[in-house]
């Protein structure tokens, strides 16, 4: 009996193309977070040094939405022309 050794070569491929395919749909949600992440923390080091509480931190934490959500539209257009 022969064994088919091309199936799992052909199992790897399919994951990989899944994997390949859900990247930049993952990478919205890092970037989205870290940006909040990242400009919050800014915000509240700002408001830290300059006594202005609650400011900046909002401040930054809006921005952070907002840069995460530009972000998403520009990966969503790039999908588009793609497929």
């Amino acid at each position: 009996m022969k064994s088919d050794s091309s199936r799992p070569q052909q199992s790897s491929k399919n994951l990989s193309d899944s994997f390949n395919k859900a990247g930049p749909y993952i990478n919205i949600s890092y970037v989205l977070i870290a940006s909040i992440a990242m400009l919050g923390a800014l915000g509240w080091w700002i408001d830290q040094r300059s006594g202005t509480e609650p400011l900046f931190i909002i401040t930054g934490i809006f921005a952070g939405f907002f840069l995460g959500m530009y972000n998403l539209f520009n990966v969503i257009k790039k999908l588009e022309k793609k497929g």
